[in-house]
């Protein structure tokens, strides 16, 4: 049999199931603490047996049997003997014109191994594609180099490789790795949520429509149940902010109306405090002036406390008077106020007798000549 030919399809089925027993073998023999054989010799003849699956279709590279090969390929990936499975495929690659199959092999050691730079990964997959436009798998492992080298959930290289996906979940339906329906459901939300937490709910709403409808997704019953899901959330979301919104302008309204009252009231209360407090300092300097005393001044001073306190009490009522501050100084204050007022009482009061006896005695003791203009005088008839 030529290496590359197309066989019929019942020895396809064959050499599929043949190829995943050669790869296993040696995926088992590296895994074993002390391999029994020597598993570098089992590279070149599971390498040759490969050619033979030939230029990419649907059917000789299946996914069903893809999906084995990529498992195998990163136990070896991440083995001592990657880099000799690599150089026995180097060189391979320039003694057989059919090398499709061994750039398979070659890409999906590398993308799996990471020991490479992405970027020059992602040169090298797009010079694949480029030459092999059909071939899926190498559009798929583009869109894994895309997904790793863009951490951001929803860029533009994530929407690309988002495409491939689908483009590739469509091309297998079914028999596509429910590992990579998943991947590709989950990628699609992180589109949606961005779209939603961007508050663009129109657009949100359309994503979720086209999720619901991409045939893959719906035939899944949980990936078709999270997307009802996604969108009843969306929707009592959408309801619940259109909600928030009109209940926050009716109290915006309401407390334009409360905030215009109570400028009306401050301004009043405004007013009356300032001329009681004219009406006490007014009277303050008229004591002073009229040489009151320290007393009087005190006096003063406590009742215009007092007023301080009893206006802050009455701007933000106490829930318990005697509980709040305020009240217990008001208290105080009052007392003070008591005190002093008593004090100044009596004290003028001392000072009034005291000014009656020394005007009493002043008068007791008046001028001789002052008397004598008021009495006719005893030499006048002489």
């Amino acid at each position: 049999m030529k290496v590359g030919s197309i066989l019929p399809n019942s020895q396809y089925q064959l050499l599929h199931q043949t190829l995943i027993q050669d790869i296993t073998k040696i995926t088992t023999s590296i895994k074993e603490p002390k391999p029994t054989i020597n598993t570098s010799d089992l590279f070149d003849p599971f390498i040759t047996a490969f050619l033979a699956i030939g230029s990419y279709n649907t059917y000789k590279w299946h996914s069903s049997f893809t999906q084995e090969i990529w498992k195998n390929l990163e136990v070896i990936a991440q083995s001592d003997l990657c880099t000799n499975f690599l150089e026995r495929i180097e060189k391979q690659l320039d003694q057989h014109e059919t090398n499709e199959p061994l750039h398979f092999l070659k890409s999906e050691l590398l993308i799996s191994s990471k020991t490479q730079p992405r970027s020059k990964l992602k040169q090298y997959s797009e010079s694949l594609i480029e030459k092999y436009p059909s071939n899926l798998e190498f559009q798929h492992n583009y869109a894994h180099l895309l997904i790793d080298m863009n951490k951001s959930p929803s860029s533009k290289d994530n929407l690309v490789a988002l495409n491939i996906y689908r483009k590739y979940i469509q091309s297998f339906a079914s028999y596509t790795p429910h590992i990579v329906l998943v991947n590709t459901y989950n990628i699609d939300v992180k589109f949606y949520q961005k779209l939603r937490d961007k508050k663009e709910y129109i657009h949100a709403q359309k994503w979720l429509d086209s999720m619901a409808q991409f045939k893959p997704y719906n035939d899944d019953a949980l990936l078709r149940n999270n997307t009802i899901t996604l969108s009843e959330m969306l929707k009592e979301r959408m309801h619940l902010e259109g909600t928030m919104k009109e209940q926050l302008k009716n109290y915006q309204e309401e407390l334009d109306k409360i905030r215009a009252a109570q400028s009306g009231q401050n301004i009043q209360q405004l007013s009356i405090f300032t001329a009681i407090i004219t009406f006490v300092i007014t009277a303050a300097m008229s004591n002073l002036s009229t040489n009151g005393g320290f007393g009087s001044l005190a006096v003063f001073g406590v009742i215009l406390i007092m007023f301080v306190v009893t206006a802050s009490l009455i701007s933000t009522p106490p829930k318990d008077f005697f509980a709040d501050i305020r009240g217990k100084l008001l208290t105080l204050f009052s007392l003070i106020c008591l005190f002093l007022v008593g004090a100044v009482y009596v004290a003028k009061k001392e000072a009034i007798t005291f000014n009656c006896i020394f005007n009493c005695n002043s008068f007791a003791y008046f001028p001789v000549e002052s008397v004598d203009n008021n009495l006719p005088s005893l030499h006048s008839n002489q």
